[in-house]
């Protein structure tokens, strides 16, 4: 699987020049190989920090999510403590591995809701994680 999707990569021009971009033209970090290891490690999530998270709308979620190469997207939803959607988005990346989440409804229910986190990487890896505000 792994193989395969390096060897579309490598067909795709806008996917391999992100691949080309990242490896450092060795024979173990070539492009092809960087394909290979990103469609076999998912994206991986440090934390959230949502110290600050009051329910506003306005209110910033900053994530740290990185992968081999490139984090192709990251989605925020907020979920109250009885399941109820408060809604959900697209983050938006500003620098690096840093992403950011800006909630666009209110939430008078704060305590106990879940932001739940899907990150998605080029090889359409995605690494999910709940967290418990």
């Amino acid at each position: 699987m792994a193989v395969g999707y390096a060897t579309g990569a490598m067909a795709d021009p806008e996917k391999k020049a992100l691949y080309q971009a990242g490896a450092d033209g060795s024979r173990t970090a070539s492009a092809y190989n960087l394909a290979v290891k990103d469609a076999i490690n998912p994206p991986e999530m440090k934390e959230l920090k949502a110290l600050n998270y009051k329910g506003e709308i306005g209110d910033k979620l900053p994530l740290h999510v990185k992968d081999v190469v490139e984090v192709a997207s990251v989605e925020v939803s907020i979920v109250i403590a009885d399941g109820t959607l408060v809604e959900t988005g697209q983050t938006v990346k500003f620098y690096k591995f840093c992403w950011q989440y800006t909630t666009t409804a209110a939430n008078h229910a704060v305590n106990g809701s879940k932001v739940n986190v899907v990150a998605t990487d080029l090889a359409d890896n995605e690494t999910v994680v709940d967290f418990i505000v």
